[in-house]
């Protein structure tokens, strides 16, 4: 049997066939990083951070990467596709490099360009790339963009926000810990000193060994990052000592030492410590005194106090002589009148005591 079509019909599905294609309520599909977008969404992308900096070399680069990968395809045919971009309160701007050459979006400012789209998503490579060149750098701002799609009677809009990740040179990325708990800005830490008495009274000889190390360890939240960190000594004759990053420094009471070095999300230890040792019976440390750390990353500071707590386990008094004549012993603990040339001796001073080869 023959069947037979009504032309009318037949024009009115076509129309409407053309018009879900190029002009209907689902001719196009827009994702962000894969995910399907609708009209009105609102999108946090966060930026992607690479560190390729040389301190050695006094060379820094932080290289930050923007980009939602909004992919945008037909549900069927091709299609003719109008994309507006406004950049809002970013200085730096975006650009779009859709559908070929690349154009700039400056803050406050919009770009409409114009293409064709097919049932094969394109990306519409919507970005931005930031690079900064001196040490602790970070983008000004994050800033968004609006995105509107035109495909026939159909129009989405949504919003990109561009989260300030400051990924290894921000806010929010130290970790600070003394003696593994964790510190946070502003906070005062009492740390006692350790104490060993090497001392063999039967031989007059006397070894009081007072150490003292808060273990500061610092790391980041992700990424490598510079960090300065400040060594104050306050009220402390014997003064303290910094071993990070590399050389030991010596940090004298009244006096600030400033040292940088890079970190990352394996936690340092600061080595910021002290050893006192007393070689006369009943000498003790002459008083704890304290240190201010202040640490600088980026952006970011923190600073704490810690006390160093004299604690006297065992000995007497405070008998020390500063203006006492030099006293030498062996390595083993016996005094030695005249050393000899070449000799490896401790050297006594009051409560200074050093090693030296005469």
């Amino acid at each position: 049997m023959k069947k037979f079509y009504n032309i009318k019909t037949l024009a009115v599905a076509a129309f409407a066939l053309m018009a879900n294609v190029a002009f209907g309520q689902t001719t196009f599909k827009l994702t962000a990083n894969g995910v399907p977008v609708a009209n009105g969404d609102v999108i946090d992308q966060p930026y992607d951070f690479e560190d390729y900096s040389m301190p050695e070399y006094d060379f820094y680069m932080y290289h930050y990467e923007w980009n939602p990968h909004l992919e945008v395809s037909t549900t069927g045919g091709d299609a003719d596709l109008k994309v507006t971009v406004t950049s809002i309160g970013d200085t730096e701007g975006f650009q779009i490099c859709w559908p070929g050459n690349c154009n700039f979006v400056a803050s406050g400012q919009s770009v409409v360009v114009s293409g064709k789209i097919t049932d094969v998503p394109v990306d519409l490579r919507i970005d931005k790339v930031v690079e900064l060149y001196e040490a602790g750098l970070v983008p000004t701002e994050g800033g968004s963009i609006k995105v509107k799609l035109e495909c026939g009677s159909e129009t989405m809009e949504i919003t990109v926000n561009a989260l300030l990740e400051k990924s290894g040179v921000g806010e929010g990325i130290l970790n600070l810990t003394a003696n593994g708990v964790p510190v946070e800005d502003g906070e005062i830490i009492d740390q006692a000193y350790e104490f060993e008495d090497y001392s063999m009274p039967e031989y007059d000889f006397y070894m009081y060994h007072y150490e003292w190390n808060p273990h500061l360890e610092v790391s980041t939240a992700g990424g490598d990052a510079d960090l300065k960190v400040t060594v104050t000594s306050v009220g402390d004759t014997e003064g303290f000592q910094i071993c990070w990053p590399g050389n030991c420094n010596f940090v004298a009471s009244g006096q600030s030492v400033v040292v940088s070095g890079k970190i990352t999300d394996v936690p340092v230890d600061l080595r910021i410590d002290k050893v006192v040792e007393l070689y006369e019976a009943g000498l003790v440390p002459t008083e704890g005194g304290s240190i201010k750390v202040k640490l600088e990353c980026g952006s970011e500071t923190m600073e704490i106090t810690v006390n160093a707590l004299l604690e006297k386990s065992g000995v007497g008094e405070n008998l020390v002589d500063s203006n006492a004549a030099p006293e030498y012993y062996t390595i083993q603990g016996v005094r030695v009148a005249e050393p000899q040339k070449g000799q490896l001796v401790i050297e006594r001073k009051g409560a200074k005591v050093t090693k030296r080869i005469f």
